[in-house]
């Protein structure tokens, strides 16, 4: 094994290794000390040596083909190569790779455990509520892309997610990638990190139903509708993942209870092999008290909770019927928009209803604004469409015929400005993409800001007189009492409806 001063090989050029940075049984990481090569600023780069004292020939070749493809694949793809340090050379002398640093990224663990910290201002300035639903966000959008590109994590842990702040938000960077496996590899060995990997990984004969259709391990598949047990999967990537989540908003274990927190190592090491109930599975004893477990409602919405469940309990041994990464992602974008921060305590709650509890004081929140998206579609008179003729937008006789279905609901704090993305807008890629900023006074006066040109006729609408006035200027102020944010209006594909984005203020 290959140690601090030792040379590798890479593309003709000698390097010396540096200082150990981390590892484990597979392999070792260091920094890159020195180059012949005066091009390379060493100080941006690491290698990973694969441990291969216990390997054979053909794992070794097997191992190398993975990492060669990976490289590839990272060469051409630069999203990839945000979101994960994919292998940038191979060593020529060895089993192993070189990858790029991430500047300033803190491990995931650190969201995960106060330490010695005050709980509450740990929580408040840095570790917040908000923070958090951005880093899960982050998590489940990149295992998405990883997903989209035919492959499969295997080894997701907090052990082997980085966290970068900047002032534009938080950046999730998976590490120690050479586990990923393309969705088609036969490998059906025990691969992961105790307490993440999904139950299937473990279990080695069990029966899988939904309905009237079963299988077993061992026995004759009457249909397989469901990921091979045994077998890595995307789904149980998305368990790992979906343990990670609950683990960054509640700071607990989701199939760790009270009676385990009292019981014996073995019963820890049982949850962790997901032997036990999850804690919010109905009718369980396997309960938990533990840390921000009891504000879980609080902290989480009816349609998060719905997905967690789906997870530990109806698809604990049913990959196949658990939630996508999309799902995920979707259901926590979707919380982000109806977070608020409290005026007195700076903690941020999910503002549900008027009266909502802050979480840090007990605080009542609320009445506040709320932002309400909305696409309506009006059908067309056959004298309109003959002509072409595209009606006023506030033609009275077009709302009662409307079709409005709501895109989003966003939570506006007075005197914090608000980003609006391209996802409050569309269902569509590329929605991480900021449109608009808006801001309310609390005597509800609204700064708005276009910071892209996608909706170059915003205009402001008075309801009660349907004057419009358009947006000038990329800032506008008016007042949100009666007024409509017409954002886009279109004649519809098949030229027999029109079509509006809109915006409607209420203070709920």
């Amino acid at each position: 094994m290959m140690k601090k001063g030792d040379e590798i090989i890479l593309n003709g050029h000698r390097y010396i290794l540096g200082d150990k940075i981390g590892g484990g049984q597979e392999g070792t990481v260091f920094n890159l000390a020195s180059s012949e090569d005066t091009n390379i600023d060493c100080s941006k780069f690491a290698v990973k040596i694969i441990n291969s004292s216990n390997l054979s020939k053909e794992q070794c070749r097997t191992i190398h083909r993975r990492m060669r493809d990976l490289k590839r694949l990272g060469d051409t793809n630069k999203e990839l190569r945000k979101r994960m340090s994919l292998p940038r050379e191979l060593i020529s002398n060895g089993l192993g790779y070189v990858m790029k640093k991430m500047a300033g990224g803190d491990s995931l663990k650190k969201y995960l455990d106060p330490g010695d910290a005050d709980f509450k201002e740990w929580y408040r300035d840095r570790y917040t509520l908000s923070n958090r639903y951005n880093l899960i966000a982050g998590i489940f959008d990149s295992l998405r892309e990883i997903h989209i590109n035919g492959l499969i994590f295997t080894d997701l842990s907090p052990n082997n997610v980085l966290v970068k702040t900047s002032p534009e938000g938080y950046t999730v960077f998976f590490i120690d990638t050479d586990n990923l496996r393309s969705r088609d590899d036969p490998y059906s060995g025990v691969l992961g990190t105790p307490g993440y990997m999904a139950p299937e990984i473990y279990r080695k004969n069990i029966t899988n139903k939904i309905g009237d259709y079963e299988r077993t391990r061992e026995g004759t598949p009457v249909r397989d509708l469901l990921s091979p047990v045994g077998k890595i999967s995307v789904d149980s990537d998305v368990f790992s993942a979906a343990v990670i989540a609950f683990q960054l908003l509640t700071l607990h274990h989701p199939f760790v209870g009270d009676i385990i927190d009292c019981g014996t190592p073995e019963d820890e090491e049982r949850a962790h092999r997901i032997e036990t109930d999850y804690i919010f599975k109905k009718g369980t004893n396997n309960t938990s008290s533990a840390h921000l477990v009891p504000a879980f409602e609080q902290i989480t919405t009816p349609e998060i909770r719905k997905l967690f469940y789906r997870t530990f309990v109806d698809g604990i041994n049913n990959p196949g019927i658990r939630p996508t990464d999309q799902e995920f992602l979707e259901a926590f974008l979707t919380a982000k928009d109806l977070m608020t921060s409290c005026p007195k305590c700076g903690f941020s709650t999910i503002y549900s209803k008027p009266n909502t509890q802050c979480l840090g004081c007990d605080r009542e929140l609320g009445p506040l604004p709320i932002l309400k998206i909305s696409q309506s579609f009006s059908n067309l008179s056959p004298e309109d469409v003959l002509s072409k003729k595209i009606p006023p937008l506030m033609n009275e006789n077009l709302v009662e015929d409307r079709k409005e279905y709501t895109i989003s609901r966003v939570v506006l704090t007075p005197g914090i400005e608000k980003k609006l993305h391209l996802r409050n807008f569309e269902q569509r890629r590329g929605r991480g993409e900021i449109v608009a900023s808006i801001k309310v006074s609390n005597e509800g006066m609204a700064t708005m800001r276009l910071v892209h040109d996608r909706y170059p006729n915003t205009s402001i609408i008075t309801k009660r007189s349907g004057n419009i006035k358009a947006f000038k200027e990329p800032t506008q102020l008016f007042s949100i009492n009666g007024h409509t944010i017409r954002f886009d209006e279109y004649p519809g594909s098949d030229d027999t409806t029109y079509c509006r984005l809109e915006g409607v203020f209420s203070w709920e």
